[in-house]
């Protein structure tokens, strides 16, 4: 059984990125433990967002380069 895919705000977005996609939830029988999943993934998103929002510009700044450098660091 498939739905049709609506306009999703962004961190709705990221939860549903983050527990497999519209396509894999839109296809589950397993409604309970799926919204569970995306809840758990939805408030860990907001949470990293409101961390984030508060951290010094400069702060901010050096999280984003240090992720960025270990994401290269990864792919080599």
């Amino acid at each position: 059984r498939r739905f049709k895919r609506p306009a999703l705000p962004e961190a709705v977005e990221k939860a549903l990125e983050a527990i497999g996609g519209w396509r894999r939830l839109s296809d589950s029988d397993h409604y309970s433990s799926d919204r569970a999943r995306f809840l758990e993934a939805y408030t860990a998103f907001v949470k990293r967002n409101v961390e984030t929002r508060q951290m010094l510009p400069e702060v901010r700044e050096l999280a984003k380069a240090l992720a960025m450098d270990r994401l290269a660091l990864e792919a080599e």
